[in-house]
């Protein structure tokens, strides 16, 4: 009967007020065996008052009993604080699908998810708080909130990436799709801040994370995008032979048509100076309508070309424009830059939908 009772109080009041109700009971019923003057006037005889000392032992042993499981069950409650015993285990588990969770209804519904992605992120950082991972996504589909739809706090990306970075210190990246996380933060950098020393930020996470003393593996594609973007952010910096030095290895690995477009456009700054574009328009023509450029170290790749690319074909036209030193007639120059001005137009009009976004625009949100 006092079991069942435990276990009545236990489902229908708060457990601390339980083990008071059981100390209280014991320590009366103490009193009441202990009380001559009360004993005479209940009429208690010696075998009851033994069988109300048990009872008070027990009541004792119950209340403790209960106090040892409290204290126990707190240290495993889940972070929504009800009483299922949740182990590390599935705490991680729980995060992970979570994530799988934001990053559907990313794909799914693009940009009018936002919101409801970044509650599941929030959720999963509840059960992994320690979760560089989570962290970023966070802060990410805040910038994209904010960018697209205003909603949320401008922040720059020191700020809004501040504990992603600090997570990322105690637990570096383990896999590639958290290295990529870094390579987009460099990428926020530099585009963000490049007023504010962001093209350094974005070296520095390279090369702690990813680039480190140039022991890295190129062959691996996200070391292939760190090395690229490392160039780029240098590249933006004014550091042109930095930026090439990148570019050619690269190149040498992978050739690529973005990356043959990147070190045309390092030889087209060399150029300026000198009004001889002919460098920087090899380089140009080869990305967009593909064939071979000879690297510094002697080696020569090929490429196929990308002809829808509208900055190639704009920067192409400024090239064959400021070439001063051609031999060719000025006009033929001219018309032929014209000509990759008006394919450039072209270019852009058709790579974006009637809103201005990016047709790809879709594809990038539902991406990691």
């Amino acid at each position: 009967m006092s079991l069942g009772l435990v276990i009545w109080f236990w489902t229908k009041i708060r457990p601390l007020y339980v083990i008071t109700l059981l100390i209280i009971l014991a320590i009366l019923f103490i009193t009441t065996a202990q009380i001559r003057v009360i004993n005479q006037w209940f009429g208690l005889n010696q075998s009851t008052i033994i069988n109300i000392r048990r009872m008070a032992i027990w009541l004792f042993l119950y209340a403790f009993a209960l106090l040892i499981y409290l204290l126990f069950d707190s240290t495993h409650r889940n972070p929504s604080g009800s009483n299922i015993e949740i182990s590390p285990k599935s705490n991680i588990e729980i995060a992970e699908n979570l994530k799988k969770q934001g990053r559907k209804i990313l794909s799914d519904k693009g940009r009018y998810g936002l919101d409801e992605a970044i509650q599941k992120f929030e959720e999963a950082q509840k059960y992994a708080k320690q979760d560089g991972a989570i962290s970023y996504y966070i802060g990410w589909l805040k910038d994209l909130n904010y960018s697209i739809f205003k909603k949320g706090e401008c922040q720059n990306p020191s700020e809004r990436y501040a504990d992603t970075l600090r997570l990322f210190d105690e637990n570096p990246p383990k896999n590639d799709i958290e290295r990529e996380m870094v390579i987009e933060k460099g990428h926020y950098f530099t585009n963000k801040e490049h007023r504010n020393g962001g093209h350094d930020r974005a070296i520095d996470i390279y090369n702690k994370y990813i680039l480190k003393k140039d022991d890295y593996d190129i062959s691996n594609p996200v070391t292939y995008l760190a090395l690229v973007s490392r160039g780029m952010a240098n590249f933006w910096k004014g550091k042109y032979e930095l930026s090439g030095d990148d570019f050619e290895k690269a190149l040498a690995e992978e050739p690529s048509n973005q990356v043959v477009y990147n070190r045309g456009s390092v030889y087209a700054m060399y150029a300026y100076a000198r009004g001889d574009y002919s460098e920087a328009i090899t380089w140009y023509k080869a990305a967009i309508y593909g064939g071979e450029v000879q690297l510094k170290n002697g080696k020569i790749i090929k490429v196929s070309g990308e002809s829808d690319l509208d900055e190639e074909r704009r920067d192409l036209g400024f090239a064959l424009l400021l070439d001063k030193k051609s031999k060719r007639d000025p006009k033929d120059r001219y018309t032929e830059a014209l000509g990759e001005f008006n394919e450039a137009i072209e270019i852009n009009k058709n790579n974006h939908n009637n809103n201005g976004d990016s047709i790809n625009y879709y594809a990038y949100v539902g991406k990691g």
